[in-house]
């Protein structure tokens, strides 16, 4: 667009310049002449009126894979000086993926006025999108000489990522250490392992819940309600390192882990969800509700894989005092050989994203996926 304004101005000036020539006319001149300081006397309006410009973005919280959205950057004018152009460069990345683009837009400005550049975006992959404006200049009409204006601005959207179902069950027979297990006090749950109440046997009981000691003692059916494990006692992991960058892998990945975090809420079952960041730190949150899911999907989806470095299990066994958790779900696109340090006592389940059955460790289970079946693939999944 730059390239074009300066040639229709350099076009007009020489079809001016010719006509004076064929023809002499001053009035023809003096339009040359305007023409020609045109540029000069609008590179002071912008020169005075940069410090007065500012930017600001309008995007909506969230979006659906494919589908188009809409990030709006207003750019205001405070001063009495029109601009004729305010020339904007957005940068757009997707910070799950790492996918990143340029735009370019150009809008004027009225003297104390606002215009706003409607950005339409749409993105394949799940992921927090992040609209940055990396630059802002002032130019005139024809773009010839243009002055940076300081003015920051971005914005952030979060893709959601497709979920689909899974039949999760939890192993009970873990032998691991007590403390590694808390129980809710306030709704039964799965593990018969620890009863949360006794009660009168009601139809549709299973016999794994009858209490046959105090049946026999007080000549009724007594059941066991089981116990619902929470807090620390299922982990889930996500190793935000890759080998080979792909997009449709580190998709896949996200829609995993919230299937399965949606999976496990709707049995009732608590955890905590842990990911290594750029700093090569670990992040840790408790999940409790899907409102707690909902909530952590902003920063879990900004997570941008790293191709170099230690991987996430590595660091986050140098966490010895957090590696208490009954169950750990690891989901990366490998399978460490130390994937059986994460846990003392506990099961790990590795859900590897890759195109081949990676290795698996002596102390895991390991299941592999493709970022095209993971829903057939996963559908069933015992931890």
């Amino acid at each position: 667009m730059m390239i074009v304004s300066r040639l229709l101005y350099a076009a007009l000036c020489l079809v001016l310049a010719a006509i004076v020539l064929v023809s002499g006319s001053g009035a023809i001149l003096a339009l040359l002449a305007a023409l020609l300081l045109l540029p000069l006397a609008l590179l002071a309006v912008d020169l005075c009126g940069r410090k007065h410009v500012s930017a600001s973005f309008r995007c909506p919280v969230n979006a659906k894979k494919g589908e188009s959205f809409c990030m709006t950057l207003r750019v205001e004018n405070a001063s009495r000086l029109p601009i004729a152009a305010a020339v904007c460069r957005i940068r757009v990345t997707n910070l799950l993926t790492g996918a990143s683009e340029t735009l370019t837009r150009a809008a004027a400005i009225a003297p104390r006025g606002s215009s706003e550049i409607e950005v339409h975006l749409s993105s394949t992959c799940s992921g927090r999108v992040r609209a940055e404006l990396i630059s802002l200049r002032l130019c005139d009409c024809f773009r010839l000489i243009c002055v940076r204006c300081d003015a920051q601005a971005h914005g952030a959207v979060t893709v959601q990522p497709d979920t689909f179902p899974m039949l999760v069950s939890v192993r009970t027979e873990i032998s691991c250490p007590d403390e590694s297990e808390v129980y809710s006090q306030e709704k039964p749950g799965y593990d018969l392992a620890e009863p949360f109440q006794l009660r009168d046997y009601r139809d549709g009981d299973s016999l794994r819940q009858i209490h046959w000691k105090l049946s026999t003692k007080y000549e009724r059916l007594i059941s066991r309600d089981p116990s619902l494990p929470v807090m620390r006692s299922v982990l889930l992991f996500w190793d935000r390192r890759t080998d080979a960058v792909s997009k449709e892998k580190q998709d896949a990945q996200a829609e995993t882990l919230v299937s399965l975090g949606r999976a496990l809420l709707a049995m009732d079952v608590q955890f905590c969800v842990c990911w290594n960041e750029a700093d090569e730190r670990i992040v840790m949150q408790t999940v409790r509700e899907l409102d707690d899911l909902i909530a952590l999907l902003p920063r879990l989806l900004s997570a941008t894989a790293l191709q170099n470095g230690p991987f996430g299990a590595e660091l986050y066994c140098q966490m010895a005092q957090e590696r208490d958790f009954a169950h750990i779900v690891y989901l990366g696109e490998s399978a460490p050989a130390l994937l059986g340090q994460m846990t003392q006592g506990g099961l790990v389940t590795a859900l590897v994203c890759a195109n081949e059955e990676p290795a698996a460790p002596e102390d895991a289970v390991v299941r592999c996926f493709r970022p095209d079946n993971a829903a057939e693939a996963l559908m069933e999944l015992e931890i």
